[in-house]
Parts: C-alpha cells; structure tokens; sequence
C-alpha cells in the first residue's frame, strides 16, 4: 500500500482493492483543504468554536474523495461545488447536541461527598452517576442478573475504569458539552476539568490540593522511591505526594461544603459562562478562563523557576497584557484595584514593595524565558540585586486576583455596566472600592 501511494504522490488516501486504485491528496492539496476548511469556519465566528480546521478538513477530505469517485476522472462540476456546501453546512448545522463526559481525576485519597464547581461534578466512582448515562448501578459494577460479577464498568465503562485504576484516579469529573464536533468536545471536557481544578487550587489553598489533576493529563507520582549511595553505604526513601494526604474527610468537605462555598459558586459561574459562551462580557470571561488554565498547570510545577513562569503567564493572560511593558502596568493596576495597594506599599506577608515585587514577577520570568537565567536551577532570579521573587508568594497572590477578578465581574454585571474591555473594568473596580 505505501508503494501505491507513494508511486502516486499520495499524502492521504483511500485503496481501492476491487479496482486496484489509490484516490488520495498531494501535500499541496492537503494544504489547499486547510485553507478551504479556515475558510469555511471564518464564515461564522461561533464555527471556529465548533470544530478545528484539523477535524473539518478530514471531513472535506472525505466528501471530496467520495465525489471525485462517482464521477471517476472527470473534471468537477457546479454540482459537485454545490453538494460539498451543502455537506458542510449540513454538518454544522448538526452540531447542536450536547456530549456528557466522564474524565477520571486524582483529588484525594479517601472517600468525600460530591461537590461541584459549576457546571462540572466531581465524585469518587463510589457515588458515581450512573443514571445519567443511561446504565444500572448493578451494570455499572458488573453485578449480573444472578449475581455473577462481571467486568466493573460494563461495556462502555470498562476501559476508563482500568486506566482510572491504572493511575489512582478515585474521583470522576461529569461535564456536558454543548454544539461541538466529537474530538473538540473531548478536548473541551478536559479543559473545563483542568480549568476548574485551577480554580479549586487557587479558592482552596490551605487544602494542598496542588498535585490535583485529571488523569488524562501528565499525571505526577502519588509516591515515589529513592536508592542512592555514597560509594560506602546504599541508602533508600520512600516519599508520598497524595494531595489533601493530611485533611480529614471532615476537614474536607466542611472547606468545599461551607467555608469557601460561595467562592467556588462565583468560580464556577465563571466557567459555565465560558463554556456557554453565555455571557455578557466574553472577553473577560476568556481572560478568566485562560488564566485559571495556567494557574492549574504553575501551582502543579515541580520546577520553581518553571512554576514562576507560568504564575507570571498566569497574570498575564488574565489582565491581557500583551507585552512586557504592559504587564508591568497592568500588574501595578492590579495591585490598585484589586488590593488598595501602590506602588510603595508592601504586600501583605511580603518583605517586597507593590514596585519591588512586580519588577522582581517580570524579571524572573524574562530572563527564564529568554534564557538569560538557567531554566534548572533551585534558585530564582531577582531584579538586580533585590531579594528574588518567593514562588509562595506568587501563587499565593495570583490565585487571589483569580478569584477576586472572578467576585468582581459578577458585581460588574450586577451594576448593568456593558463594556467588555480590562481598562473599563478595571476603572469601574477602582472608582467602587
């Protein structure tokens, strides 16, 4: 088969064994259905929601096969332009109907009620929601009809309950997603969870929840074992890295349950907006949503220079800053209205000035990402010779900005104000304090 198509100069195509022929793409013409098919998303805005160019170009190259096979070598027709719009467009237009996921995650090592985070739940297996995917818990947990046991998880679950053991996963996350094509929905479901969880990290602090994850994502060890020698002894240790290892369930769920209740219902808002495309202010939605990815990802590094990076990034995203200059005046801006705080004032359990520390935010993250400061290194880089950033600090303050952005924006809807730019909310911010 790989000597047909490459005799034929084929990328992508389809054997034909009965005839004896390969149909398929040259590499220009892969390109020529990557274009067509931005084209046809840049139609509609909501399109570019709805599928990737990567997944509608497989469906104009397979429409296009199909027809070009019909009608064997001849050259294409006004009728042939005609049916593949109408494919496409037909194909859009059957993206209404709402996917419900199931994404295993690692939250903590013991049984704990459900919560949820918006329009995501999050479970342990034991109280999962079978009846919402239309099985039987006795289906479900491969109890048969004469109490035989059966493969746990059935015939849809079984594989995503072996990988869920495979990596420890004892919680689920359930999220519905709505109008998209099958491979942008898995992938939206994934980042809803990883969004959510940035935001459980950055309401929930005090859990040392930072190793919370899905465990379709680059999962860290829940333990690991060391041996080392020093040329005369052999020595070994065994570390553990469960998240909440140390919270009681009761801990756990009276933090979830009551005492950060309300801002994971605001956090969580937030997200059913994004995921809604709902709401009346989407750009600072997406800010919100893109920086509670980051912050999910930073609070999880194991490097701290990597970690800064990422918690700087974090901001960043969240006041689009778009360049050095202006992250260093959105951060100062920040600090204003979000804190009360200037540039001369110290922050909260920081011995760094408001000036001091955001110097000291841009600085570390520069010279990491332009390689003037070795990426692996246990140290962290500091505006000249000022006290380098404390990545403690940093998560500690961007994830309050998270959630305070998050609080801030209800209210800003709650006053009727329509602007959906960052200077028109964070003035608004600034002259209510």
């Amino acid at each position: 088969m790989t000597d047909v198509l490459d005799a034929g100069g084929i990328q992508h195509g389809f054997i034909d064994y009965v005839a004896g022929t390969a149909t398929g793409y040259s590499q220009s013409g892969l390109a020529a259905l990557t274009e067509l098919a931005q084209i046809y998303r840049s139609i509609d805005p909501s399109r570019s929601l709805q599928a990737s160019s990567a997944t509608l170009a497989k469906l104009l190259a397979a429409t296009i096969a199909k027809l070009w096979l019909e009608h064997g070598d001849s050259v294409p027709a006004p009728d042939d332009f005609i049916a593949l719009d109408r494919k496409v467009e037909d194909w859009f237009s059957s993206l209404t109907h709402t996917r419900l996921h199931a994404v295993p995650c690692i939250i903590c090592p013991y049984p704990a009620p459900s919560f949820d985070i918006g329009p995501v739940h999050f479970s342990t297996w034991h109280d999962f929601p079978t009846g919402r995917f239309g099985v039987t818990k006795e289906e479900f947990w491969g109890l048969g009809s004469s109490g035989t046991e059966l493969e746990v998880g059935g015939l849809h679950f079984g594989n995503l309950m072996k990988m869920a053991h495979e990596r420890s996963a004892g919680w689920v996350a359930i999220v519905e997603i709505s109008g998209k094509a099958e491979q942008e929905s898995k992938a939206m479901a994934d980042i809803a969870v990883d969004i959510a969880l940035g935001a459980l990290k950055a309401v929930a602090p005090g859990l040392e929840i930072r190793n919370v994850c899905r465990a379709t994502s680059c999962t860290p060890p829940l333990w690991r074992a060391d041996v080392w020698s020093d040329g005369s002894h052999t020595q070994n240790g065994v570390s553990n890295f469960e998240p909440a290892k140390v919270i009681s369930p009761a801990v756990f769920a009276d933090v979830l349950g009551v005492q950060v209740r309300r801002s994971l219902d605001v956090v969580g808002r937030r997200l059913e907006e994004y995921l809604g495309t709902s709401s009346s202010f989407p750009l600072l939605v997406e800010s919100w949503a893109n920086a509670a990815y980051w912050f999910n990802q930073a609070v999880a590094e194991a490097l701290d220079t990597v970690a800064v990076f990422k918690l700087e990034t974090t901001i960043e995203v969240l006041f689009r800053s778009e360049d050095m200059a202006g992250s260093k005046s959105r951060l100062k801006e920040s600090f204003k209205a979000f804190f009360g705080l200037e540039g001369s004032h110290q922050y909260p359990g920081s011995a760094l000035t408001v000036d001091q520390f955001i110097l000291n935010i841009t600085t570390a993250r520069s010279r990491v990402a332009h390689g003037t400061w070795p990426t692996i290194n246990t140290d962290l880089p500091g505006y000249r010779k000022q006290k380098p950033i404390n990545r403690r600090e940093l998560e500690m303050i961007a994830g309050q900005l998270l959630v305070r952005y998050a609080h801030y924006l209800e209210l800003y809807g709650v006053a009727c104000q329509t602007s959906d730019s960052t200077e028109a909310f964070f003035g608004w911010i600034k002259d209510n304090r």
